[in-house]
C-alpha cells in the first residue's frame, strides 16, 4: 500500500515534489463524472416528481408539458441541482486526489463536467434556451472550484500549536 505525502505547512514541499505536482487522471475522471453524473441524476428526479405532482393535480398533458418548457420554478430547481452536483464534482475530485493541487483538480473536473453535459445533450437534445445553457455551464466552473475549496485541508494555525484531534475534544 501507497503511504500519501504528508503535507507540511511551510512554503517548500519536503519529500517527493513530483507526487504533489502530479494531476490525478482518476480523480478527474471521478470529479467529472459525479458532477455530470450526478446532474443527469438529479435533474431526473426532479423532473419525475414535478410530473407526477401535476398528474395528482389532475393536470392535461399538455399542460404539463408546457409547464416543464417553460416553467420558471421548474428551470430554477434544475439549474440549482445541476450547480450543486458541480460542487460536489469539484470536491470529489480534490478528495481523491490526496491533497494535490487542489484547484487544478477542481478546475479540470469542472471542464471534465462541462464537456460531459454537451456530450449529453448533443445526444439527447439540449432542453435550455441558449442563454441559460450558457449561463449553466458558465456557472460549473466557480462551483467546482468551491467545491474543491471546501474539500482542502486547512493548515495547521501555527507551528507552536497545532490543531486539536478528536480525540482531545472528548
Amino acid at each position: 500500500m501507497q503511504r500519501r505525502p504528508k503535507i507540511v505547512p511551510t512554503a517548500t514541499w519536503t519529500g517527493d515534489d513530483a507526487a504533489h505536482r502530479a494531476m490525478s487522471a482518476s480523480a478527474i475522471l471521478q470529479g467529472s463524472a459525479v458532477g455530470a453524473g450526478g446532474a443527469v441524476v438529479m435533474t431526473t428526479l426532479i423532473g419525475v416528481a414535478a410530473v407526477v405532482g401535476m398528474n395528482l393535480q389532475g393536470l392535461s398533458p399538455e399542460t404539463m408539458r408546457a409547464t416543464l418548457e417553460h416553467g420558471i420554478a421548474f428551470r430554477g430547481f434544475v439549474v440549482a441541482a445541476e450547480w450543486i452536483t458541480a460542487v460536489a464534482g469539484g470536491y470529489a475530485a480534490v478528495r481523491v486526489a490526496a491533497c494535490r493541487r487542489q484547484t487544478a483538480h477542481a478546475f479540470s473536473a469542472a471542464g471534465g463536467t462541462i464537456v460531459l453535459k454537451c456530450m449529453t445533450w448533443l445526444l439527447l437534445g439540449n432542453p435550455w434556451p441558449l442563454g441559460l445553457a450558457a449561463i449553466d455551464l458558465a456557472i460549473v466552473v466557480p462551483c467546482a472550484l468551491v467545491g474543491g475549496y471546501l474539500a482542502a485541508p486547512c493548515p495547521p494555525l501555527s507551528s507552536e500549536a497545532p490543531r486539536p484531534s478528536a480525540s482531545s475534544l472528548k
